[in-house]
C-alpha cells in the first residue's frame, strides 16, 4: 500500500467519513504502526468520536499515541 502518514485527529476523521460515503461501509482499514510492530486496525466514525476495533477512542489522542497511515486521499 502506497500509505500517507496522518497528523491529527481530525485529518483521519475525514479520511473516514470519505471512505464511508465512497464504500458504504462503516467501517474502513488504517496501518498502524506502534511498539515497533505494523498492525491492519478497523476505524470508523459515529458521530461523536473514533471507533477503533470496537472501542471508543479520542481521535487526537490516537493519532499521537501511534503512527497512522492511510491509502493516499482522491483531491
Amino acid at each position: 500500500m502506497n500509505a500517507q502518514r496522518v497528523e491529527t485527529g481530525a485529518e483521519l476523521i475525514e479520511f473516514i467519513k470519505n471512505e464511508q460515503v465512497m464504500r458504504n461501509s462503516f467501517a474502513c482499514k488504517v496501518q498502524v504502526v506502534a511498539a515497533g510492530k505494523t498492525v491492519e486496525k478497523n476505524v470508523a466514525f459515529d458521530g461523536i468520536g473514533l471507533v477503533v476495533d470496537n472501542e471508543s477512542c479520542d481521535p487526537d489522542h490516537f493519532v499521537t499515541a501511534n503512527s497512522v497511515f492511510v491509502p493516499p486521499m482522491l483531491r
